[in-house]
């Protein structure tokens, strides 16, 4: 019996998997509320001995990096490592990955119902190589090799490289962001819950834009998106559009900077819950404006995510690999 987990500021996802041949069949799951507990060692004791197993091996997808198997949390103040669970459940077959490794390691797993896809693509480059751009409180990246018929995944923090713009509007927008931050700004600043706000913020200073709303709360990106959606704001209709159009443009970038010509998958809990302003066209527009390299990018295909289950399959298949 394998334990994945998907660890999150706000959710903590715990997984009991078994193995039949080369399928991965889950046991048990269960969603937690990461706030309710003091440490995560907290919760695998609790969720372990709500099922009455032992478990063989576990692997734990976190966001951010981890350092000699141990890894402090941005958003909870969980301090945790592989010795630290290994010795709270009793077992030495431990691993910690980045969440959008896990990620990673569960796209080859994965079927054509657990995809939308925006961007099919073609057969002229080797599709030996795919890359994971995850938009939601971060903006995450990862990608992944076949080698000797092996998934070799790699970590990366391709979500903090200097933001490009590729437009006019884009470039004001950066000018904003410069001012606002007083440092640098990184694609994160842009896409992902925050970026979304700050996009929103941003279109408030420009002319055709001021009328908007003001928005308050801790779930502005999610206003923003739904009454973008529904058309109800010039403002917020055009922070989506501006939103898809930088994201889709990174996501050309990503194929060609590790050719990733295997595909291009759009992770996080943002494309999903945009996915009808995804379809629209914008973001493919963008996606494939890539100047000389754009035939490349034409054969790469580009899908989203909708199975929000992955990252604990991932986890799943990891551990079973332990």
């Amino acid at each position: 019996m394998f334990l994945a987990g998907d660890i999150g500021g706000t959710s903590t996802r715990l997984g009991l998997y078994s193995s039949s041949g080369n399928y991965l069949c889950i046991e048990a799951q269960e969603r937690y509320s990461s706030s309710e507990f003091d440490s995560l060692e907290e919760s695998l004791e609790l969720f372990v001995r709500q099922k009455g197993v032992k478990v063989e091996s576990v692997c734990l997808g976190v966001p951010g990096p981890i350092k000699n198997g141990s890894v402090q949390l941005t958003n909870l103040p969980w301090h945790f490592s592989e010795d630290s669970v290994a010795k709270v459940l009793g077992i030495d077959r431990v691993r910690i990955v980045n969440d959008l490794y896990a990620v990673s390691a569960a796209i080859p797993l994965l079927g054509s119902s657990d995809f939308c896809t925006l961007h099919a693509g073609g057969n002229q480059y080797a599709k030996d190589r795919f890359s994971v751009l995850a938009a939601g409180t971060g903006l995450g990246h990862s990608f992944a090799a076949r080698i000797n018929d092996t998934w070799q995944i790699f970590e990366s923090e391709g979500g903090h490289i200097d933001f490009a713009p590729r437009d006019d509007l884009s470039l004001e927008l950066l000018r904003f962001l410069f001012q606002k931050f007083k440092k640098r700004v990184s694609y994160e600043r842009v896409l992902c819950g925050p970026g979304i706000e700050n996009i929103y913020e941003f279109l408030g200073t420009q002319s055709d834009y001021a009328d908007g709303a003001h928005l308050e709360g801790e779930d502005c990106a999610r206003q923003i998106a739904e009454i973008g959606l529904a058309g109800e704001s010039r403002r917020a209709v055009k922070t989506l559009e501006l939103f898809t159009r930088i994201l889709g443009g990174l996501a050309g970038n990503c194929v060609l900077y590790n050719l990733c010509t295997g595909g291009i998958f759009l992770g996080g809990g943002i494309p999903p819950k945009l996915l009808p302003k995804l379809q629209d066209g914008a973001l493919v527009e963008e996606y494939l404006r890539q100047g000389r390299m754009s035939p490349i990018v034409q054969d790469t295909p580009l899908k989203v995510l909708i199975n929000d289950g992955a990252g604990l399959l991932g986890a799943a298949a990891l551990a079973r690999a332990l």
